[in-house]
């Protein structure tokens, strides 16, 4: 498994790299339930990364499309009349 993740993590930092991505590097995804992975990006970029708790990773992405998804729902309430505070899910 060390194999694959080496891989992965080789390519990704090469990706980032690429495209000058700049600290702070947080990473997020149900791959980094394994610890060794953003351990490995983190040797390979030589820099700290953020790494959501393990119990976390896979619902990282949920929750922050349900806060921009609420946001858009209050914003396009507001453009009706609507207060932000009235919308209900």
């Amino acid at each position: 498994m060390q194999g694959a993740i080496e891989s992965l993590t080789g390519r990704s930092v090469q990706l980032m790299k690429r495209v000058r991505a700049e600290p702070e590097y947080t990473l997020i995804g149900g791959i980094l339930r394994f610890e060794t992975m953003g351990k490995t990006v983190s040797d390979l970029l030589e820099a700290e990364v953020n790494v959501p708790d393990p119990d976390m990773v896979q619902y990282v992405l949920a929750l922050g499309c349900a806060i921009l998804g609420r946001r858009r729902l209050e914003k396009l309430a507001e453009a009706d009349g609507v207060p932000a505070e009235a919308v209900t899910v």
